[in-house]
């Protein structure tokens, strides 16, 4: 086509003609999509015919005279590989005293290809606006064209324009289209227009408008029953993002990766059963902002990546060795000190640990964070679509959104604090406490387990067992420097220097070159050591897709809790996989542990910023797929399958 898409030419005609004569530009009959791996292109099937209007001179012929004219033509035709081909083409036409009629012999091929040339748009109301790495676009009939609907895709005709990917979002009423594009990552300038082909499919026919998008909404507004229907206005649109992030960051309280924090939230809830009411709403209100800062500091990174061009979604940061041995440290020392083996008021304290164990606000506010910080590696329900709305939006936006999941993370504390009849319900401190907050240290060690075995997958034994000694380290100087009775005299700076150096020690450790991402077909061939998946290819995709066989995709992470206990409650299951063999559905694993961009590719397009994702695709190719819900079950699963 014109815009051949992500890959690929346009057909191109130089033509010779007498002087004085002159050709118009090709009509483009409108473009299907082609896609092969990842790449989309737009094109043709079969046989096209390119027409184009020629003009005479305007003298007047003498007798004999013969119109002669004359191309050079160079197309690309594809399939498994791309061919060029070219040709010299010649045609002479004798004049005639009257217009002549239509060849019969062409006349047939001619009304064909006319009738593909997309219809002319004169008296719609259209416009668009690109921000945040984001198309949209809103076109308005005066006539119900689309009341019968049943998709709608827009061909630009400015290449490096949209990523060639179906819309992110589309929808429509009898008169009016909006669609939703992820911009390509070629786009440098914003243009001033917009213009390209609207191809809408309806049970029995296709149609197709050439439509040029301005840069500004026309001058009569959309009604509000045409509104209404065909989507939510932004205000109210972020008003119910925000309102899926609050629930979502409740429901994530209940996440099984939040379950280490309830160590923290729960002996911070028993401290604080003395104090006096407005200290425990201070306390709560200290909480809930430590979550805050998290979630902003979280925006304010994945804004400044994605405005770099980097792909990244939530949970990136345990994408990062040194950072989840970093996490591991932490949560490490945590464990001690509840445990008894480390004694607040040691110079030792690490920076995270201490600003958590501190007594007053400011342990609160650091409560909250670190809880923020370990129960990042879950995606709760409508947490997900919330995330990824807000990635797409203005920064003012974006926050808001990121603050409304905080907020939901930290309203149980809150309620505790500030409405009594919650505060009530728990138990008043004593001595048991000291058993309690010993027993408490348990979980904290179990995830630091985890994240040892996160960092294994993420390495190699050599990376974990680095991070292993590290801990070691930080052990040994914990024991130098709470001897009883302390070394006195010239032994005491030698002992001090020596905890120093083991701390040192510790952090060098993540600095190494062994706590980097390890190859990613050894990572690929850790996550699919289960013989019942296949490792996730777009290939593999589009081949299992063309055969007519069903396949599932699942979009995981090692440091997602989510997923491993979705896979051990439902995947894992004999029946349920025996369901899958009956059904001939091919199982597709993606690893989204380290950073991959073609998985992140993945999750953009089904409108997700993290993981867990899971896709069933019919067996008819061209069938819309099913997306599974993020908790799952065996009931759900086997429910869809049924369904295909």
């Amino acid at each position: 086509w014109r815009n051949p898409g992500a890959s690929g030419l346009p057909t191109r005609v130089n033509w010779r003609l007498p002087e004085g004569a002159s050709a118009g530009e090709i009509q483009w009959p409108y473009p299907q999509p082609f896609e092969f791996q990842d790449i989309v292109s737009y094109g043709y099937d079969g046989e096209v015919v390119l027409l184009a209007k020629i003009e005479p001179a305007a003298k007047q012929p003498g007798p004999g005279d013969v119109f002669s004219l004359g191309a050079s033509v160079s197309w690309l035709a594809c399939e498994e590989i791309c061919i060029p081909g070219s040709a010299e083409l010649s045609l002479t036409l004798p004049y005639t005293a009257s217009p002549p009629g239509p060849d019969p012999r062409s006349a047939a091929t001619f009304a064909a290809a006319r009738s593909r040339l997309p219809a002319n748009t004169d008296g719609w109301r259209s416009a668009f606006a690109i921000e945040n790495g984001e198309l949209q676009l809103e076109a308005q009939s005066p006539e119900p064209l689309f009341a019968d609907a049943t998709d709608v895709r827009f061909f630009p005709y400015e290449r490096d324009l949209i990523s060639d990917r179906a819309p992110r979002d589309k929808q429509w009423t009898p008169a009016t289209v909006h669609l939703k594009h992820a911009t390509s990552e070629y786009l440098d300038v914003k243009p001033d227009a917009v213009s390209g082909v609207l191809v809408v499919q309806a049970a029995d026919r296709e149609m197709a408008y050439a439509v040029a998008f301005s840069p500004t909404v026309g001058t009569e507004p959309i009604s509000p029953e045409q509104a209404a229907a065909v989507s939510i206005t932004p205000d109210t649109n972020l008003v119910y993002m925000m309102t899926l992030a609050i629930v979502g960051g409740l429901l994530l309280n209940l996440m099984p990766c939040v379950f280490p924090v309830l160590s923290l939230k729960a002996i911070s809830l028993m401290e604080a059963g003395n104090l006096s009411r407005r200290a425990h709403q201070i306390h709560g209100i200290a909480y809930a902002l430590g979550v805050m800062s998290f979630f902003c500091a979280v925006a304010g990174v994945l804004y400044l990546l994605k405005a770099g061009g980097t792909s990244v979604g939530w949970g990136f940061q345990l994408q990062t060795p040194w950072f989840v041995a970093l996490l591991a440290y932490v949560l490490f020392l945590l464990g001690l000190n509840f445990s008894g083996l480390l004694e607040l008021g040691t110079r030792f304290m690490g920076v995270g640990e201490s600003l958590v164990q501190r007594g007053g606000y400011v342990g609160s506010f650091f409560t909250g964070a670190l809880a923020a910080v370990v129960a990042s590696p879950c995606t709760a329900p409508f947490m997900g679509s919330a995330i990824a709305f807000a990635i797409t939006q203005p920064p003012l936006s974006s926050l808001s959104i990121f603050m409304s999941l905080a907020f939901g993370m930290a309203l149980p504390f809150l309620l505790i604090a500030f409405v009594p009849r919650f505060a009530d319900f728990l138990p008043r401190p004593g001595p048991w406490m000291h058993t309690f907050k010993q027993v408490m240290a348990f979980p904290l060690y179990l995830t630091a387990i985890w994240l040892l075995w996160v960092l294994g997958r993420q390495t190699d034994a050599t990376g974990m067992a680095l991070v292993l000694i590290g801990m070691l380290l930080l052990f040994f100087a914990i024991w130098l420097l709470q001897i009883k009775p302390p070394p006195q005299g010239r032994w005491r700076p030698f002992t001090v220097s020596l905890a120093i150096t083991a701390k040192l020690g510790a952090l060098v450790v993540l600095l190494l070159p062994e706590l980097s991402v390890t190859d990613q077909n050894d990572r690929m061939a850790k996550t699919v050591e289960d013989s019942f998946w296949e490792p996730y290819s777009s290939e593999r995709l589009t081949d299992l897709r063309a055969q007519g066989r069903p396949v599932f995709v699942n979009i995981t992470a090692d440091w997602c809790i989510s997923c491993i206990a979705n896979e051990r409650v439902a995947l894992s299951l004999d029946v349920v996989r025996q369901s899958f063999k009956d059904k001939g559905v091919v199982s597709l694993k993606g690893d989204w542990t380290n950073r991959r961009p073609n998985i992140t590719r993945v999750l953009e397009s089904f409108g997700r910023s993290g993981v867990p994702l899971y896709v069933l695709y019919p067996p008819q190719p061209n069938a819309e797929p099913l997306v599974l819900p993020q908790w799952l079950t065996p009931m759900n699963v086997m429910e869809t399958l049924d369904r295909i």
